[in-house]
């Protein structure tokens, strides 16, 4: 079977991104999603970080919270910081993204464009989880903010063990695949 990726179905990444965010932003909807899972990279938030979440968001891998979840990419790190990985910016500027002005691109929401009263809302309506990306840790900040229910990881590093399937961290597969890099 063929899936076709989220962006494809929209009409392409930034209507997805919009759509996903403004979705995410208003909170679960008795005819709509009621559940939601964050594709939410490390907190240095570095480029592969950002793509990847972008891209496991879009791709949708895996259920996790009952029902079909709404799948929404967070940068892990306030949206004022996003000027200072010029990398991001360059790539971001080139692919067609508005920027903002705090020099952020308008369609991807920050970790402090997330109120708690909204991940609340998630959590108590159908489950908010979280899809790590190029870590396998939650960060007490993510971690205070969106929960540590952990669905799905997808590393490269080494793993610290703090989601193993059936074990304190709130689920997810165990992470990372032993690499050092």
């Amino acid at each position: 079977t063929f899936m076709l990726s989220s962006t494809a179905q929209s009409g392409g990444l930034l209507p997805w991104l919009i759509q996903a965010g403004l979705t995410f932003r208003a909170g679960p909807d008795p005819d709509g999603f009621q559940a939601a899972i964050v594709g939410i990279g490390n907190d240095a938030g570095d480029l592969d970080s950002l793509a990847a979440s972008i891209a496991i968001a879009d791709w949708q891998p895996v259920g996790g919270c009952g029902g079909r979840p709404l799948w929404v990419p967070i940068a892990p790190f306030p949206r004022s910081d996003f000027r200072l990985r010029q990398d991001a910016c360059l790539l971001f500027n080139h692919i067609g993204f508005s920027f903002d002005g705090a020099g952020a691109p308008e369609a991807l929401l920050h970790l402090d464009d997330v109120d708690a009263a909204t991940a609340r809302r998630w959590s108590d309506a159908g489950g908010l989880g979280l899809a790590l990306v190029d870590h396998n840790a939650c960060v007490p900040g993510v971690r205070s903010l969106l929960g540590d229910r952990v669905v799905a990881i997808v590393d490269h590093h080494s793993d610290e063990q703090k989601h193993m399937a059936g074990g304190g961290g709130g689920g997810g597969d165990g992470g990372g695949d032993g690499g050092d890099g």
